[in-house]
């Protein structure tokens, strides 16, 4: 298992982290502490850690052309 925490600086505006698990992001924060928690309970236990998924629960296309009468 890789665990990551990611910092992003940019000009005039709060450091950004992100935490990265087996290169995928988990969750971002402004407060470095709250990630290190987080990488400290999945190393006291990586069965935490499960793997985001996601469904589609709506789906719909819609026509925008001009040509619609």
């Amino acid at each position: 298992m890789k665990i990551e925490i990611i910092i992003e600086k940019k000009f005039s505006k709060e450091d950004w982290y992100e935490l990265i698990v087996d290169d995928e992001y988990v969750i971002g924060s402004h407060n470095l502490e709250k990630l290190v928690e987080l990488v400290n309970i999945i190393k006291k236990d990586p069965t935490m850690y499960n793997k985001s998924s996601k469904k589609v629960l709506f789906f719909e296309e819609i026509d925008v052309s001009l040509n619609n009468k």
